[in-house]
């Protein structure tokens, strides 16, 4: 709880011009992280139903989603929208991210129910994470599922924070930030929802029976923006129940494990830049890191644990406690999820959990008494570092479909038969003439790739020998290593691999 030192820490607070700083960083932060690398899979899934020429080709094609972006119907029509200001362009797209965090910031900089040192610890902690600006570069929806957890811990800060303030206390604040949150949260991704109801529960737990009549007494303008909000809430789950009730999955075939698990929770707490590459890791697994490696998610490791004892050891230690409880059960939920449903649950599901785990290293590094500043320094460091190695190391750049497309045009240019196995969705990015095995009025030099109900087992024979075979996720499309041994009796023994790709080409 607070306590009176607060209001001095309060008084006391940061420079005029720390928190503005702060928020030049975030947009600083957008800027620097967003670029034009190619977009990988599940991003050109985005750039696809945000092409639509109107809002009515939109909902239609929205409802005819047959996978999990079915679930995600309020990030979606926000990036549709989106797309008419800002294109369709890897950077155009992905910049609504940066909107997200930058109003994310604002929030926390104008409000007062934390102390503005620890404000500030918090939102330097969040920025400097390596996650965080992982997934500023995606046209996904996990920073607008940061940008609501952010909304809910916030609420759950100031419900905290009003416990202790004398007489009838105001709720209005609480009551719009948690709304505004859970909806951001819900629209992102329905994973949020435990996360969610944990949150209302610890705020009302936080702000106890003396908050009730500041709830029944918010204003009209809040109190229409609530009930929007749960009408828009309302709309959004009715429509993944339909997505659901159609069979849009997420992808089945690479279910969760201990391993997913694990390297889930080393992305959310920022160790993403001190592993090696997701390519190297699906091959070697833990045997990959190196000793620098384990030595640096050791010590961040560590610093983790130490930030979460000082915090609990502190004056917060009951909205330590609160927050640890609703990261723990969210995250707990999440996996279970995965292993019921029987989807793979990474770090991009535990978006949820950044915000309030960077408020509790930042509570943790205020409590540490005269070693504070070395301990938010330390901590800034050690994500500094990890970002830093991420954004640099060749390893962690997108799958290379940009690549890839070249060696596709530059070989049809030079009418050499090419075979495209995997997906239809980077042919139809990059604008790759593909025919189906039996398409007989496809042009000639169109890569072949099975359609819907061919199987390339029991047609590999009989189709005329490729000059190019490109095979998109070996690890999945290639597993037991069919079109490896193929290329290799065929002739084909240039093998050139990149990021998410390899081509098995004819010497010419």
């Amino acid at each position: 709880m607070l306590d009176r030192n607060d209001a001095g820490d309060r008084a006391k607070a940061v420079p005029g011009y720390a928190l503005p700083a702060i928020v030049v960083a975030a947009i600083l932060t957008g800027i620097f992280a967003i670029d034009r690398q190619s977009y990988w899979m599940d991003e050109l899934g985005t750039w696809q139903y945000a092409g639509v020429t109107g809002i009515g080709a939109w909902f239609r094609g929205f409802l005819a989603i047959g996978n999990s972006d079915g679930q995600l119907p309020l990030y979606h029509f926000l990036i549709f929208l989106w797309s008419r200001v800002a294109g369709l362009s890897e950077e155009g797209l992905r910049s609504l991210n940066a909107l997200f965090l930058v109003g994310s910031v604002v929030a926390v900089a104008v409000n007062r129910a934390l102390p503005g040192a620890l404000r500030l610890r918090w939102l330097a902690l969040l920025i400097a994470n390596c996650f965080v600006w992982a997934y500023l570069n995606e046209a996904r929806p996990y920073v607008m599922l940061l940008a609501g957890s952010l909304c809910l811990t916030l609420a759950l800060a100031e419900a905290y924070a009003r416990r202790a303030a004398p007489g009838r206390v105001a709720m209005g604040g609480v009551v719009t930030l948690f709304f505004t949150g859970a909806l951001l949260s819900f629209g992102a991704s329905p994973i949020s929802a435990p996360f969610i109801a944990a949150m209302a529960i610890g705020i009302l737990g936080a702000a106890g029976t003396t908050a009730w009549p500041g709830i029944a007494r918010i204003g009209r303008l809040r109190l229409l923006w609530c009930a929007i909000c749960v009408l828009a809430a309302v709309i959004i789950a009715a429509l993944v129940l339909y997505s659901l009730s159609k069979g849009a999955t997420p992808e089945l075939r690479n279910s969760t494990s201990i391993a997913t698990t694990l390297f889930g929770v080393l992305e959310v707490i920022g160790g993403g830049g001190y592993v090696p590459g997701r390519d190297t890791l699906r091959t070697l697994g833990v045997h990959a890191l190196q000793p620098w490696q384990w030595a640096a998610l050791g010590v961040l490791a560590l610093a983790w644990a130490a930030a979460t004892l000082s915090a609990l050891l502190g004056r917060q230690r009951g909205l330590a406690a609160i927050l640890i409880a609703i990261i723990a059960f969210s995250m707990l939920c999440a996996v279970i999820a995965g292993y019921a449903i029987g989807f793979r649950v990474v770090g991009r599901h535990f978006a949820f959990a950044v915000p309030p785990l960077a408020l509790l290293m930042a509570i943790g590094c205020a409590s540490a008494g005269r070693h504070v500043r070395g301990a938010t320094l330390a901590a800034l460091a050690l994500l500094l570092g990890s970002t830093a190695l991420f954004r640099l190391d060749g390893e962690h750049l997108k799958d290379d479909t940009g690549g890839i497309a070249a060696i596709v045009k530059d070989a049809q240019a030079h009418d050499r038969r090419t075979w495209w196995v995997g997906g239809y969705i980077v042919p139809l990015y990059f604008q790759l003439p593909t025919r189906d095995f039996r398409d007989d009025g496809a042009p000639r030099m169109a890569a072949w790739k099975a359609g819907e109900g061919e199987d390339w087992k029991a047609s590999l024979d009989r189709l005329p020998v490729p000059d190019t075979l490109i095979v998109e996720r070996p690890e999945v499309n290639d597993p037991e290593g069919m079109f490896a041994r193929y290329a290799q009796r065929s002739g084909l023994t240039r093998k050139r691999e990149l990021r998410g790709y390899v081509a098995y080409q004819r010497p010419r």
